[in-house]
């Protein structure tokens, strides 16, 4: 569904072999286009990427959070071999001396802080809540795309082609209920995880992608699941898990260790006991030792490991505000990709977005006869992937 041209009008401002693509519209595209139209032609259209990006621990943990929520605790060692895997790459490149800056370096180290955070806090999820024998597991980590028919007051219909990955889908078969469940790894206090989240993009367009693929199931076995009839029409709403992410990390605090009482012999608490650890020499931390230090970790915080809300819907399933970011989005998609047609945050919010510096601010602040040297020297367009899943979906909605 995506498709692939050359740039009509820039050839004095990009590479001759530049291409541009028309692709689905995501969550994270969509959110874009509203916060900065250029940043949605770079990153959407012109499908640019850092050739070099640097290590951001927080996307890592995040990725290998969701890795074994879709394996579940039983298949833990095969996601530590898989994160082994790719140390063991990385690692093999650093000794043939690709690693100049350091980065991959980085890269080994935090991958592995990064695995074991996020063991932490699945674990303490899968402790804190157990899954119900009632609650079906539908699917994990499932792209689903779709055509949407909207048909905005007093203009023509369009065929809106949308796709999001939702994390998981669950039947409450007591209550014949479906919800899609979501999960959010965050340094940050859970309300600001929470603020918006009802209303927010996510929400709204995962609801319209759901209620697509079980309308998609009418006629369509589903592993699992006894009587198609089981399923409802349309999802009921979310469950959202917050993983909050431990500020410590393993280390020599974790090695084997015997405890002993030692009584004080000077300074103010003189006589006083108190307990000391004796660490065995020459052993390396142990994430059983970790994982408890964790658990105390957040008590002393006064933080939850984990926490789960529910989130019904209580809206129409395509209010005003949705429809206006769709029907953007579908037009920004189908412009001609040319500089001066999609303009930059003149806010500058989008800029600085996160704390960070945009990725495409070098372009932004340059003029476009500067842009083919710099677009040769940082960047490389990276092609849309292939998704094999696809909703074939009809009905329209209709805005009202």
């Amino acid at each position: 569904m995506s498709s692939e041209t050359t740039i009509p009008g820039v050839d004095a401002v990009t590479p001759s072999n530049f291409k541009t693509w028309q692709t689905p519209l995501r969550q994270s595209s969509l959110s874009t286009c509203i916060h900065c139209r250029r940043k949605f032609m770079f990153e959407c259209r012109w499908r640019l990427f850092l050739k070099q990006q640097p290590f951001q621990s927080a996307s890592t943990t995040g990725h290998i959070v969701h890795r074994l929520l879709q394996v579940g605790p039983e298949h833990i060692d095969s996601v530590d071999r898989e994160v082994q895997m790719e140390i063991n790459a990385l690692t093999a490149r650093i000794d043939a001396g690709e690693d100049l800056l350091g980065h991959l370096a980085a890269s080994v180290n935090g991958l592995t802080d990064s695995l074991n955070m996020a063991k932490v806090m699945c674990l303490l999820l899968w402790e804190r809540y157990p899954r119900p024998p009632h609650i079906r597991t539908l699917f994990r980590e499932f792209t689903i795309r779709t055509m949407l028919k909207l048909t905005p007051p007093g203009m023509p219909a369009l065929d809106i082609p949308i796709e999001g990955t939702l994390d998981e889908g669950v039947l409450d078969e007591q209550a014949s209920c479906v919800y899609i469940r979501d999960t959010k790894t965050t340094g940050r206090p859970v309300e600001f995880t929470l603020t918006g989240y009802s209303y927010s993009l996510q929400c709204r367009l995962y609801r319209i992608l759901i209620d697509a693929w079980l309308r998609s199931q009418k006629e369509t076995p589903l592993v699992g699941v006894t009587k198609i009839s089981d399923l409802p029409p349309t999802a009921t709403g979310f469950i959202l898990d917050i993983l909050q992410k431990p500020t410590i990390r393993m280390c020599d605090k974790d090695r084997p260790f015997t405890e002993y009482n030692a009584i004080l012999s000077r300074g103010p608490r003189k006589g006083q006991m108190e307990v000391r650890r004796e660490y065995a020499e020459g052993t390396s931390p142990v994430f059983e030792n970790y994982l408890n230090r964790c658990r105390e970790w957040y008590k002393e915080a006064g933080s939850e490991a984990a926490s789960s809300f529910s989130v019904a819907y209580a809206e129409a399933p395509m209010p005003s505000e949705l429809a206006d970011a769709l029907i953007l989005g579908y037009y920004l998609t189908a412009q001609e990709p040319i500089p001066s047609l999609f303009a930059r945050d003149i806010t500058s919010d989008a800029c600085t977005a996160w704390d960070r510096v945009c990725l495409y601010y070098p372009l932004c602040s340059t003029s476009e006869a500067a842009w083919p040297a710099i677009i040769e020297s940082k960047y490389e367009q990276v092609p849309p992937p292939k998704i094999e899943e696809e909703v074939k979906d009809n009905e329209s909605t209709e805005l009202s």
